[in-house]
C-alpha cells in the first residue's frame, strides 16, 4: 500500500512540473534595445553599440571587438531604490569609496556644470587582476532621475580615447 501512495505521489509531482506554464522571454536583442532607449547618441565613426556582460547597451572601438573589451562607454539610470534619498553629492560621495579587493586605488572627484547643470567627475585607478584601470564616470540629474555616463578603459588605452568619451557626451540628448 505504501508503494502505491509513494508511486502516485511521485507521479503527481511529475505530471504538475512537466505542465508548468513558461512565462514568455523577453528579447532582451541589441535592436530592441536600441529602439527602446530614451537617449540618443551620435558616436564617432569607429565605435559601435554592444550587449555587455550584464545583458545592457554599451559601446566600444570597432577595434575591441572581444567579449571583454579594453575601453567602453556605458549610460546607466541609477534606480531610485539604489539612491536611498541621497543627494547626487552624497551617491558620488558614496561610489567613491575603495572597494576591498581593488589594490592601488584612488580616486579624484569634481564638479563642473553642463547642459544638465551640477555634474560630478569621478576618477578612478585601480589594479584588478594585476592589470590597470581607469573609470571616469560622470553624473548629473535629468527630470528628476539620477543618471552615470561611464568611460572604462585600461590605463593603456585612456588617453587614446578620451576625446571621443568627451564628444559623445556633448552630443547626448534625451529624448522627450
Amino acid at each position: 500500500m505504501k508503494k502505491i501512495i509513494l508511486l502516485l505521489f511521485f507521479i503527481l509531482l511529475t505530471s504538475c512540473a512537466s505542465n508548468l506554464k513558461e512565462k514568455p522571454k523577453q528579447n532582451f536583442s541589441l535592436e530592441n534595445q536600441l529602439n527602446s532607449l530614451n537617449y540618443k547618441l551620435v558616436l564617432p565613426e569607429k565605435w559601435h553599440p554592444y550587449l555587455d556582460l550584464h545583458g545592457k547597451i554599451a559601446y566600444k572601438p570597432i577595434k575591441h571587438s572581444d567579449r571583454y573589451p579594453k575601453v567602453s562607454i556605458s549610460i546607466r539610470r541609477i534606480p531610485p531604490e539604489r539612491r536611498k534619498h541621497l543627494t547626487l553629492r552624497e551617491l558620488v560621495d558614496e561610489n567613491s569609496n575603495n572597494v576591498k579587493y581593488l589594490k592601488n586605488y584612488s580616486s579624484k572627484k569634481k564638479l563642473i556644470q553642463t547642459k544638465f547643470g551640477e555634474t560630478y567627475v569621478l576618477d578612478q585607478a585601480f589594479n584588478l587582476n594585476s592589470k590597470s584601470s581607469i573609470i571616469r564616470s560622470t553624473y548629473f540629474e535629468y527630470k528628476g532621475n539620477y543618471y552615470c555616463y561611464i568611460f572604462y578603459s585600461k590605463a593603456i588605452s585612456f588617453n587614446r580615447y578620451i576625446d571621443d568619451y568627451g564628444l559623445i557626451f556633448e552630443q547626448f540628448e534625451f529624448r522627450d
